[in-house]
């Protein structure tokens, strides 16, 4: 290679900092032409091109860009370090153990419906099938003679006749001839077969053979016979009149929100080409419905798309309570995954409460509350947790404080109390698990109410004190309580009070401004000390729910509402804001449906509650009663009538103090009146000896179980009565 002469131009690469050089030399170097030399080599390490390094976020490339500048910024990479892929489910979704059972009940309910819809119309459709058999056969009888006739050259033999061309006419005359004494001889050798295959099958062959033989001869015949596009067995089901949604079509409605994030990703540049969105998964079957998840734009978040979520069902063109964006808070912000419904919510069959079979539940885990738009099951917290729930009447309240109570009432370690400030006996089924037990609206039942909220700040004194002397002997390693000490410490049990429309307490004139102070103080101390308190209201406003009681409550569960200050009162400041609207939800359609705040998934989460009617809950109550009678944790005040009232601290109070535990003279009953223990009750003996006291199961006299002549059963549905209801059922 001859090396350039002194006139040479040294053109560079458009690139300033390219690794090689083109030399074009101007002078003649003995040959005819000019040398072009590219060195393959280059001598010493070269530069990169600063346009293929990656872009360092708010700095720009300097003019001239230094070999070891360059260098170093090179070594900057990005790496998405959050997970290594997104892994696909080993088990189809709908076959997956919490969908299986929801997947089998909607095809075998599906193919019901299809046997009754066509077993009532098989009738009509035999006739039509043998009616279109008929003409099926005409049908294809004169195809086969038209076939036979040859009937498709009937056309050149008319055009050799109009054309005057007999040697032609003549030709396909003869032909014609041929061809339809051969095809007879097949038409033949068709009908003798057929002939007979029917005189052997009618000789030889069983009915069930024939019957088989018929009914494929029908139904090719009525195959044939029935018009295009004409079906005989119609659907049993009219397909939906929408489409599953697709990427493009949830591409479409995101864009119809007008957010200029996303708008910038799905406008296409000058060469017709679009970013679009970033789906993670494809659209699949999820419950009763479809779900996908995708990265939104970059500064979208999902609480954005939640905010607009009915422009999103506009988008979509499905029901509001059909669509439900949802965060996934372990990855990032604008990861979203989206549920779109086959149908409207309030058309989901939901199933029934887990607490109707179970044997047993653990306060100290997590307790089924009820399901989310999925049909997945939802559990909550119940230790260490308050609760507060508000919505309007009618729409699932005492619903959702009914299934808390029976989870409370299946767990052996822990009390109950329960107010029901709203005097319709909704909670009365579980008096007879109940320590303390009210149900009215008059001044006595809210002075009862009163008085609990009292024990319950005396109670949270008694247990701190006991906290200071387990942590100082070591009995409490971990700082708290657990299963194993509430058992061993029967003072540490936990308690679950419940204030059922709590503004009745706080809105009285002679103790709602106490109460409001020891509730406050429970809420805020006795948490960790296995005191729980669950309110709920129907006026959730700040002036009679005070924020001083509100404040600190983690697990809040808001139904349908009728504006925002209440709905930011039961969720927390600025939830209204951030797309957890509850005053969407519809009266009486949308009843238990409500957002969950506090859940397992520890972000909000839209669930309806499980439903327990009257019968349901006496039988849990009737099951967690036997359960605590076997394990001697039956509520005192159905044990013993003895009265407590003389300043002894009974289990649950605090010395000099009123009892904790319900006596005669305490309880009431839903009309209001003074409630007694029923001697009825599985729980009341009938004797005042130690042994009974103390917790023993009580045992009917042989002659009470003999006697024909007792109406009652062995045990009582009801652990309190009213004064006649007593005299009346009284045995005694």
């Amino acid at each position: 290679m001859q090396s350039p002469g002194p006139g040479a131009n040294r053109q560079a690469s458009p690139r300033g900092q390219n690794r090689t050089e083109i030399i074009v030399s101007t002078e003649p170097t003995g040959g005819d032409h000019n040398a072009e030399v590219v060195p393959l080599h280059p001598d010493g390490p070269q530069p990169p091109d600063p346009a293929l390094l990656p872009a360092v976020p708010g700095e720009t490339a300097p003019a001239e860009a230094t070999p070891q500048a360059v260098a170093e910024q090179a070594k900057v990479i990005y790496a998405d370090l959050t997970r290594a892929g997104e892994r696909r489910p080993v088990i189809p979704v709908p076959l997956q153990r919490g969908n299986f059972r929801g997947t089998v009940e909607s095809f075998a309910a599906l193919q019901w419906h299809r046997s009754r819809y066509h077993g009532l119309r098989l009738v009509f459709y035999v006739l039509a099938a043998l009616v279109w058999a008929v003409i099926g056969v005409g049908y294809l009888a004169l195809r086969q003679v038209r076939w036979w006739w040859l009937t498709e050259q009937h056309e050149l033999r008319s055009q050799a006749v109009v054309s005057g061309d007999s040697r032609e006419w003549m030709r396909l005359h003869k032909e014609a001839k041929e061809t339809r004494r051969i095809r007879g001889y097949v038409l033949l050798g068709e009908v003798f077969a057929l002939v007979l295959a029917g005189v052997l099958l009618a000789r030889f062959a069983s009915w069930q053979a024939q019957a088989a033989a018929v009914a494929a001869v029908v139904a090719a015949g009525a195959r044939f016979g029935r018009p295009e596009g004409h079906r005989i067995v119609g659907p049993a089901v009219i397909p939906p009149d929408y489409s599953p949604p697709t990427h493009e079509i949830i591409s479409r409605a995101l864009g119809s929100l007008n957010i200029s994030q996303i708008n910038a990703v799905l406008k296409p540049d000058k060469e017709g080409r679009a970013a679009g969105i970033r789906f993670i998964s494809d659209v699949m079957r999820d419950g009763p419905g479809w779900s996908c998840q995708l990265d939104l734009p970059h500064g979208v978040s999902v609480s954005t798309i939640l905010a607009r979520r009915e422009d999103l069902a506009s988008g979509l063109r499905r029901p509001l309570s059909a669509t439900w964006p949802a965060g996934v808070p372990q990855e990032h912000p604008g990861r979203m995954d989206l549920w779109v419904g086959m149908h409207d919510i309030s058309r989901q069959k939901q199933p029934p409460c887990p607490l109707i079979k179970a044997r047993q539940t653990d306060l100290f885990d997590v307790i089924p509350f009820g399901t989310d738009p999925r049909l997945r099951p939802v559990k909550v917290p119940m230790f260490e947790v308050n609760w507060l729930i508000g919505a309007s009447p009618g729409q699932g309240k005492t619903g959702a404080v009914r299934v808390l109570g029976c989870a409370a009432a299946l767990d052996p370690v822990a009390d109950l109390w329960i107010h029901e400030l709203a005097g319709k006996g909704d909670l009365e089924p579980l008096a007879k698990v109940c320590h303390r037990y009210t149900s009215g609206l008059d001044d006595e039942a809210i002075a009862y109410a009163a008085d609990s909220a009292r024990l319950l700040r005396g109670e949270t004194e008694r247990r701190s004190a006991m906290f200071k002397k387990l942590k100082g002997s070591g009995a409490m390693p971990d700082g708290k309580v657990t299963r194993e000490l509430a058992a061993r410490h029967k003072e540490l049990r936990p308690l679950v009070a419940i204030f059922d429309e709590v503004q009745n307490l706080l809105t009285g004139k002679q103790h709602g401004e106490q109460a409001a102070e020891d509730l406050a103080y429970v809420i805020r101390v006795g948490r960790a000390m296995g005191i729980i308190a669950v309110l709920s209201t129907q006026r959730p406003d700040a002036k009679i729910v005070p924020t001083s009681v509100t404040g600190l409550i983690i697990s809040r569960f808001c139904l349908m509402v009728p504006d925002q200050p209440a709905n930011d009162v039961v969720l927390g400041t600025s939830s209204y804001r951030r797309g957890y609207d509850a005053t969407v939800f519809r009266p009486k359609l949308d009843a238990g449906l409500g957002w969950l705040k506090g859940g397992e998934e520890g972000i909000p989460q839209i669930c309806r509650t499980y439903y327990l009617n009257i019968p349901d809950t006496e039988r849990i109550a009737a099951r967690a009663r036997d359960m605590r009678d076997r394990g001697g944790a039956t509520p005192a005040a159905t044990r013993s009538a003895t009265a407590t009232a003389d300043g002894a601290r009974a289990p649950g109070g605090s010395a000099g103090s009123a009892p904790a535990t319900s006596t005669a003279s305490s309880s009431r009953c839903s009309a209001g009146r003074i409630a007694k223990p029923c001697p009825r009750s599985s729980g009341r003996p009938k004797s005042t000896s130690p042994k009974m006291a103390a917790g023993w199961p009580p045992r009917w006299p042989s002659s009470a179980r003999a006697s024909p002549s007792l109406p009652w059963p062995r045990s009582c549905s009801a652990t309190w009565c009213c004064s006649p209801c007593a005299r009346r059922c009284s045995p005694w």
